[in-house]
């Protein structure tokens, strides 16, 4: 099939997404970031100099001082950490997208990260599941038995999507727009980082409104809006290194039109979520469940509601000001013509 020309030219510059979220920063960012280096050397989480020039450049520590801005102390040290953590991981398993991943690898990770009482098997014993181990402990410390039963059960679903997503990669199969959306939702992250707004944020949320449909549809909304907000900034890198479960991507190929429409596109997407997202808080709020919560559960529900929101809008300001995602395009900004097979 021939490609679609699509503009060389679209970038960060062209992105009009307007979120209505709190957007703010955390005064203690500096001391953290600081911290959070020292931490990183000494886990010998930065391979070579190269992918260490490009963390600090980015500054991933002010992006965690905008998405937890409530946070010091030790508090914010944990989270800059995790997430620090997450990017590193994340950035890890993209350099290894084309190499037949398999379920047994995905299982020996997951089962020497997530349960402590487990040596990981020495394929996967590589300093970035052994400073997650130490993370771990350092969560295990602070949060209920309901709540670790949460994050792991967020993980499992991260690593099955991790191994989708390697797939898609490595055959550079571009996902339907339904399922780049289940996709994203298991692979971006943000549901295991709002379980650490709990943890460093010494509150949990009864279990009962975390199983309720609306926080449930609210936690979905506010990773879409996430993963749109990222997808926008950097459809050029995703491209540029053959990730295709970006939401530019799947636009453009799908309906066969240009990088800037197909933006267009995502942000309408984008407007409709927050829409749907405002809507389903009011009806959390309204309800007999949340009206039937103690004076403290309710205050912790309000409390961990606007975190996310901070999450959302924090995220989306570090990234439309951040230099990872400044760089020119390394391949041609093009898809394929649609492959009427699969529709």
């Amino acid at each position: 099939m021939e490609p679609m020309d699509i503009e060389t030219d679209y970038g960060i510059d062209g992105v009009r997404l307007d979120l209505p979220f709190p957007s703010e920063v955390s005064p203690d960012v500096d001391r953290a970031r600081e911290h959070h280096y020292a931490w990183v050397a000494e886990w010998g989480l930065w391979p070579d100099r190269k992918t260490e020039y490009a963390y600090r450049r980015a500054d991933f520590p002010l992006f965690i001082a905008h998405v937890y801005p409530w946070a010091s102390g030790a508090d914010l040290d944990l989270v800059t950490d995790l997430v620090g953590w997450a990017w590193l991981w994340d950035d890890s398993l993209d350099r290894q997208a084309h190499i037949p991943w398999t379920e047994n690898v995905l299982g020996a990770y997951f089962d020497g990260m997530i349960d402590p009482s487990r040596e990981p098997a020495e394929a996967v014993a590589i300093p970035l599941v052994h400073a997650w181990r130490a993370l771990n402990e350092r969560l295990l410390a602070r949060t209920s038995t309901a709540w670790r039963a949460r994050h792991e059960a967020h993980w499992a679903i991260t690593f099955k999507g991790y191994l989708e997503e390697a797939r898609n990669n490595a055959t550079e199969t571009i996902p339907t727009l339904e399922d780049y959306f289940e996709l994203r939702r298991k692979t971006s992250g943000p549901e295991t980082t709002f379980d650490w707004i709990e943890a460093a944020g010494h509150f949990e949320v009864p279990v009962a409104v975390h199983a309720a449909k609306e926080m449930l549809r609210l936690r979905r909304d506010a990773v879409d809006l996430i993963s749109i907000s990222n997808d926008l900034v950097s459809a050029r890198n995703e491209w540029s290194v053959g990730n295709t479960d970006n939401i530019v991507i799947v636009l453009a190929y799908q309906d066969q039109c240009t990088w800037p429409e197909a933006a267009r596109k995502a942000e309408k997407i984008a407007g409709d979520i927050v829409a749907n997202f405002q809507a389903t808080e009011q009806r959390l709020l309204a309800s007999d469940l949340y009206r039937g919560l103690a004076q403290n559960e309710r205050a912790d529900t309000d409390r961990f509601i606007h975190c996310v929101k901070h999450w959302i809008g924090g995220s989306h300001t570090w990234h439309l000001d951040c230099p990872r995602y400044k760089v020119p395009a390394t391949r041609p900004l093009q898809v394929p013509a649609k492959d009427t097979s699969r529709s």
